[in-house]
C-alpha cells in the first residue's frame, strides 16, 4: 500500500474513533486541503471526498452552521478533480440529511461560480482513455439527472435558482462553450469528442434541446477559429441519438442559410443516420406550418450534397401522385410535401436531371395533377397548379411553350406561400449583421452565468472570509417586509386604522373540512385486492400511493384475514421495491409488518426469522426486522387477551379487598359519613389506602418466546452475506437490544425467568467480542437480564455463576478493555446490579 493511502486510512480512522467530533472533522478536511498536490490520484481523491460525505451526513448541526466548516468544505471541492467534486456532490445530494441542504446549496452555488463544469467537461474531453467510458457514462447521468435530483431530495424553500430545469441546461450550454474556448487556447492535441457528443444526444433524449442550442448555436455561428469548427463538426458527426431534435432546433432557429454549412460542416454525407432524418423524416413524415425551415434544409443540402436533390424530387413526386394521398392526408402536409418539391425543383436544373428519369418524373407529375385537379377543394387544385407549372419548367428543354394555368392569385395565402418558397431570395454570403446579432446573443447569456466574484471563487480564505449566500428562499428582511405589509403599516411604519378592532372572541370558528386529494383509483378494500394490485407491472404512482398509505388501516381492519395470507402479505411487504421514492415507505413497511405480526404471531416470527438469517438480504433489511420484532413486542404487550381467556383489568378499593371483595348494602348514614370523609382534606403522615390493581394478561403472555428463541439459536452462524461474529457488529448490536427488550417486555410472563435466563447465556457467549458497539450493547442489557434472574441466584448455581462471571466482564472493562464511554457505562451498571442483589438479600 502506498504512503498517501497509508495517511488517508490514518486520517480516516482518527476521525471515526473520536466519533466524528467537530474538531476533527475539521482537521481532516484542512489537511487534505493543505496537501492535496500529494494526492492526484483518482482512488485516493475518491477515498478522501467519500470520508467528506460521511462527515457532512455525521458530524453535529452546529458544525454544519457555521462560517469555517462551510469554507472548508467549498475548498475541498474545489482541490479534487472536477469530475470526482461533482460525483460527490450529486452522491451527497441524493443520501445527505435535511440538515445539511443549506451547505450543500453553498457548495454547489461556489462551484459554478468557480466554473467546475467547464472544467470537468474539459478535462474528460482530454481523457482519450476506452477504459473510461462506463464512469463517464455515469458522469454524464448525474450530470444530466442533477435538477431532478435536487426537485426530489431538497424542498422549498431550500432551492437554487440556478437548478430551474430551463436554466440550468442553458447555465450548461454556457459551459459546454466555456469548455470548448479553453480546449482551443490551451492547444490540446488529440480530444475524446465522443464524450460530448454523449453529452449532447443525451440532452436532445431528455427534451432539452432548445435550451442548450439556443446558447450553442450562436456560438458556432460566432466562431472563426478553423480547428473549433472542426472539433465541432466531429462532435456532431459522432452523436448517435437525438439528432433530428437538434438539427430541427438549428433548421427551425436560423434566418441565414449560407451559416449552415459553416455549423454543420458535410454531417449529412458522413453521417448515414443525418442523411435518413434529413432526407426522409423532416421531409415526409413531419411537417411545418412555417415553410422557412424547407429553405435552409435544401440550402444546405444543395451545398453540401447536390446529387441528393434529384433522389428527393423522385421520392417526393411519388408520393405527392398517390391517389390515396389526398383523401388520407391532411391539407397541410399538402402544402409542405409541394413546398418540398418545389424547393427540389428550385436548386435543380435541367442538365442535372438524368434523361432516363426524366420521363419518370413527368408521368408521376401528371397523375398528381389529375388526381389534385378532379379534387373539389379549390385550394388543393391551386396547389397542383402551382406545382405542375415549376417543376414542368424544370423537366422540359424547350423554353417556347410552358405549362400554365388560370389560377386566382389574388388573396390566396396558399399560393403566395408556396411562390415564397420558390422565389425568395437567399445570399451567398453572411451578412455581418446577422453575426452580430448571434454574438450579442451568447454574449448575453454568458452575462447571466456570470458573477464579478467569479474569478476569485478558487481562492476563498480558509479562514477569516465568511461567504455570502443567498438560497431560493427570501430573506428574513423581506419576510419581515411582507409581514408588516400583510398587516397594514403607514409610511412611518405606525399601523393603519382599521375598522375591524373590536374583540371577536365570541364568534366560534367555522369548521372547515380537510379535503382528500381526488384518485382516480379505489382504495383496496381486502387483503387479497392489496397482494393483487401491488404487484401490477405498469403501475401509475398514484395508485402505488393510494395502496401504500392504506396498507396498514387495512391490516388493522382484516385480522382475520391476514391469518390466511400472513406469510405470503410479509414477504410481499418486506420485499417491497420503492420505485416512486416515497419518503414514508420505510415506516409503513415497519407498521405494516408490526401489525402482520400482532395479527399472526407464531407463523410470522418464524418467518421472519428464516428470513433474517437467509442469504438474500442487506444489512438495512435485517436491521429493518429487529425494529419490526421491537414495536411488534410493545403492540403485543399493550393488547389484552380476549375475556374468555382473562379477566378484564379493573381496580378493587382496599376496603373491598379487606372484606373478601363482598360489598354490603349501605345506611344513608354511612353513605354521608363516605362523602365526608372522601371531601375532608387531612394532613398527616400516614400512608393513604393505595387501591390494588389486577391487570390482564396481555398477548405476550403466550407468544413471547416466539420472538425471543428463533432469533437466537443461528446467531453465530456465518454465511455468504451475514457473520454477526466478525464483519456484521451493527447487527449484532441490534439483535442484542432487541432481545432485551423482548426480555424486559416478558419478565411477567410464566415463561419470563427462563427466556431472561437463556438471555444471559447468549450475552455471556458474546462477552470475548471485542467491538466496542457489541460492548455497548451488552453493558446496556445486562441490568435488564439480571434483574429477573437475581430472586433466584442463592436456589441456582448457573445463576449464581453467569452473574459472577457478568460482574468480572464488567470490572474488566472499567480497568481499561473498553474505551471510555464503556467504562462509565459499566461503573453504572455495575453500581445497578449490586444495589439489585443488596435489595434481594434485605427482602429475604
Amino acid at each position: 500500500m502506498s504512503r498517501s493511502r497509508i495517511i488517508i486510512r490514518e486520517q480516516t480512522n482518527h476521525v471515526i474513533s473520536l466519533s466524528y467530533s467537530p474538531s476533527a472533522c475539521s482537521n481532516f478536511i484542512l489537511h487534505f486541503i493543505k496537501n492535496m498536490d500529494s494526492f492526484q490520484d483518482d482512488k485516493e481523491q475518491r477515498s478522501i471526498m467519500a470520508m467528506v460525505s460521511n462527515i457532512i451526513n455525521k458530524v453535529d448541526d452546529d458544525w454544519l452552521s457555521s462560517n469555517y466548516p462551510n469554507n472548508l468544505c467549498i475548498q475541498i471541492f474545489h482541490k479534487v478533480q472536477p469530475s470526482v467534486a461533482f460525483c460527490f456532490l450529486y452522491n451527497i445530494i441524493n443520501n445527505a440529511r435535511k440538515d445539511a441542504h443549506n451547505l450543500i446549496l453553498l457548495i454547489f452555488d461556489q462551484l459554478i461560480r468557480g466554473n467546475c463544469f467547464s472544467r470537468m467537461l474539459t478535462y474528460e474531453m482530454k481523457n482519450i482513455d476506452e477504459n473510461v467510458r462506463l464512469r463517464q457514462d455515469s458522469l454524464i447521468t448525474f450530470l444530466l439527472s442533477l435538477p431532478d435530483v435536487f426537485a426530489n431530495k431538497i424542498r422549498p424553500p431550500q432551492r437554487s435558482h440556478a437548478l430551474h430545469h430551463d436554466r440550468y441546461y442553458v447555465m450548461l450550454g454556457v459551459q459546454i462553450c466555456r469548455s470548448l474556448d479553453e480546449i482551443t487556447e490551451k492547444d490540446v492535441g488529440e480530444i475524446n469528442v465522443s464524450f460530448l457528443a454523449r453529452v449532447l444526444s443525451q440532452i436532445s433524449t431528455r427534451g432539452k434541446t432548445d435550451a442548450v442550442f439556443q446558447v450553442i448555436f450562436p456560438y458556432l455561428c460566432c466562431i472563426n477559429n478553423k480547428k473549433l469548427q472542426l472539433i465541432m463538426h466531429r462532435v456532431l458527426e459522432s452523436i448517435t441519438t437525438g439528432m433530428e431534435s437538434i438539427l430541427i432546433y438549428i433548421f427551425k432557429t436560423c434566418t441565414e442559410p449560407c451559416i449552415l454549412e459553416k455549423v454543420l460542416g458535410k454531417l449529412v454525407v458522413v453521417n448515414k443516420r443525418v442523411e435518413n432524418v434529413l432526407l426522409s423524416r423532416l421531409l415526409y413524415n413531419k411537417h411545418y406550418n412555417k415553410l422557412d425551415i424547407l429553405l435552409n434544409i435544401f440550402y444546405y443540402i444543395h451545398a453540401v450534397s447536390p446529387t441528393s436533390l434529384s433522389k428527393v424530387l423522385k421520392k417526393s413526386l411519388q408520393v405527392w401522385s398517390m391517389s390515396a394521398f389526398i383523401p388520407t392526408t391532411p391539407f397541410e402536409q399538402h402544402i409542405y410535401i409541394s413546398g418540398v418539391i418545389l424547393s427540389c425543383v428550385r436548386h435543380l436544373t435541367c442538365d442535372v436531371i438524368d434523361g432516363s428519369i426524366r420521363s419518370q418524373l413527368m408521368e408521376m407529375l401528371m397523375q398528381g395533377v389529375r388526381h389534385h385537379l378532379d379534387s373539389p377543394d379549390a385550394n388543393l387544385r391551386n396547389v397542383a397548379m402551382v406545382t405542375a407549372e415549376r417543376v414542368t419548367d424544370l423537366l422540359q428543354f424547350s423554353t417556347d411553350q410552358k405549362l400554365r394555368f388560370d389560377c386566382i392569385e389574388d388573396n390566396n395565402d396558399v399560393i403566395k406561400k408556396l411562390r415564397d418558397v420558390f422565389e425568395r431570395p437567399v445570399r451567398g454570403e453572411v451578412d455581418d449583421s446577422f453575426i452580430e446579432k448571434q454574438s450579442d446573443i451568447y454574449k448575453n447569456f454568458v452575462r447571466q452565468f456570470s458573477s464579478t466574484s467569479a474569478n476569485n471563487s478558487s481562492s476563498v480564505d480558509i479562514v477569516t472570509s465568511p461567504l455570502t449566500y443567498t438560497v431560493g428562499a427570501r430573506t428574513a428582511n423581506e419576510i419581515q417586509a411582507n409581514v408588516m405589509t400583510s398587516r397594514g403599516c403607514d409610511d412611518d411604519g405606525g399601523e393603519l386604522d382599521s375598522d375591524d378592532d373590536d374583540d371577536d372572541d365570541e364568534f366560534e370558528a367555522m369548521h372547515i373540512p380537510i379535503e382528500k386529494p381526488f384518485n382516480k383509483h379505489k382504495p383496496p378494500m381486502y387483503i387479497r385486492d392489496f397482494m393483487e394490485g401491488i404487484c401490477e407491472k405498469d403501475m401509475e404512482v398514484e395508485k402505488f400511493e393510494l395502496y401504500i398509505y392504506s396498507l396498514n388501516d387495512l391490516i388493522e381492519r382484516s385480522q382475520h384475514q391476514i391469518k390466511e395470507v400472513s406469510t405470503q402479505l410479509c414477504h410481499m411487504v418486506l420485499n417491497l421495491d420503492n420505485k416512486f421514492d416515497l419518503e414514508d415507505l420505510q415506516r409503513i413497511r415497519k407498521e405494516a409488518l408490526a401489525g402482520i405480526l400482532v395479527a399472526d404471531p407464531k407463523r410470522v416470527c418464524e418467518f421472519l426469522a428464516n428470513e433474517f438469517y437467509s442469504e438474500h438480504y442487506t444489512v438495512s433489511t435485517r436491521l429493518e426486522i429487529l425494529d419490526v420484532i421491537v414495536i411488534a413486542t410493545g403492540r403485543l404487550n399493550t393488547t389484552p387477551l380476549p375475556e374468555r381467556n382473562s379477566p378484564a383489568v379493573q381496580e378493587i378499593a382496599a376496603s373491598e379487598v379487606k372484606n373478601g371483595g363482598q360489598q354490603e348494602d349501605l345506611s344513608w348514614r354511612q353513605i354521608v359519613d363516605d362523602r365526608i370523609e372522601k371531601k375532608t382534606r387531612r394532613f398527616s403522615t400516614k400512608p393513604k389506602g393505595r387501591s390494588v390493581k389486577i391487570v390482564a394478561a396481555s398477548k405476550l403472555t403466550d407468544i413471547g418466546g416466539w420472538l425471543f428463541y428463533p432469533f437466537i439459536e443461528k446467531y453465530d452462524r456465518k454465511i455468504r452475506t451475514l457473520d454477526m461474529m466478525e464483519s456484521d457488529s451493527m447487527i449484532l448490536s441490534h439483535l442484542i437490544r432487541a432481545v432485551t427488550v423482548v426480555c424486559q417486555a416478558s419478565a411477567n410472563c410464566p415463561m419470563g425467568t427462563k427466556m431472561a435466563l437463556d438471555a444471559l447465556g447468549f450475552i455471556h457467549s458474546l462477552l470475548h467480542h471485542q467491538e466496542k458497539v457489541v460492548i455497548r450493547s451488552l453493558i446496556y442489557s445486562l441490568p435488564v437480564i439480571i434483574r429477573p434472574l437475581l430472586p433466584h441466584i442463592e436456589d441456582d448455581d448457573v445463576i449464581l455463576q453467569r452473574v459472577l462471571a457478568t460482574r468480572q466482564w464488567l470490572c474488566d472493562v472499567i480497568e481499561g478493555r473498553g474505551d471510555s464511554q464503556s467504562a462509565e457505562g459499566a461503573c453504572v451498571v455495575l453500581a445497578m446490579i449490586q444495589k439489585q442483589m443488596s435489595d434481594v438479600m434485605d427482602a429475604k
